[in-house]
């Protein structure tokens, strides 16, 4: 036994004899509406296709930006093992000034500590 709860529209005998809502005959389609239609249909097809295009060309930035922060990434590394070598050899040679000025120092204090360096200091003087 089959139930139905809209038994006023029409009886319950499992399938439905006719359909709920009839199929409407096709209305008329004017020429304007074909032309709205096709020039809807035409400007999608242009969108799609330039929305492809900047697609292709932002993936080409996109590859142009990467291979330069490539090179920058190489460049900055190559500067900075130029500036680090410099830095060495700067250090070096601050390194043999210290120690000359510091054997000049310990010749002037030998000088000063001697009596012929104080004469021959002070005759230097004059």
């Amino acid at each position: 036994m089959t139930v139905c709860f809209s038994a006023a529209r029409r009886p319950c005998s499992g399938l439905p004899d006719e359909p709920l809502y009839p199929p409407q005959p096709p209305r008329p389609v004017s020429a304007g509406e074909r032309i709205r239609t096709f020039v809807l249909a035409l400007l999608g097809r242009i969108r799609y296709a330039i929305a492809v295009l900047l697609q292709v060309f932002q993936r080409d930035e996109l590859a142009r930006i990467s291979e330069q922060t490539q090179q920058l990434g190489a460049a900055s590394v190559e500067s900075v093992t130029y500036v680090g070598g410099e830095l060495r050899a700067l250090d070096e040679r601050l390194e043999r000034v210290e120690s000359e000025l510091a054997a000049l120092r310990d010749l002037l204090e030998q000088r000063a500590g001697s009596p012929e360096g104080v004469a021959s200091t002070s005759s230097e003087e004059e």
